[in-house]
């Protein structure tokens, strides 16, 4: 799939404002930007990337590991870091 399909909806659960779910985005209409949109993007290349359950194992184990704040897949879509290839993200 070369795009994602955007989903705008009125709630979303655990305060989020904005989830990526391959091969859908999903964003809170009151909470729309084009930053949110661009960060959820971002989780939808990873996705592709990695195939998207293994994104889903490699996420989780960051947040295990690392918590949010430093999860490379947030910097990432943050653009704190770039990914200079397919299987490392660097600085």
């Amino acid at each position: 799939m070369k795009k994602p399909i955007i989903i705008f909806v009125n709630y979303l659960p655990f305060n989020y404002s904005g989830l990526s779910i391959y091969p859908f985005i999903i964003i809170e209409k009151n909470n729309y930007s084009y930053k949110l949109l661009k960060h959820e993007y971002i989780h939808f290349l990873q996705a592709k990337r990695y195939t998207p359950i293994i994104f889903f194992i490699r996420y989780i184990m960051q947040l295990i590991l690392v918590g949010y704040k430093l999860n490379i897949y947030e910097l990432e879509a943050d653009g704190k870091i770039k990914c200079k290839n397919k299987n490392k993200l660097s600085k």
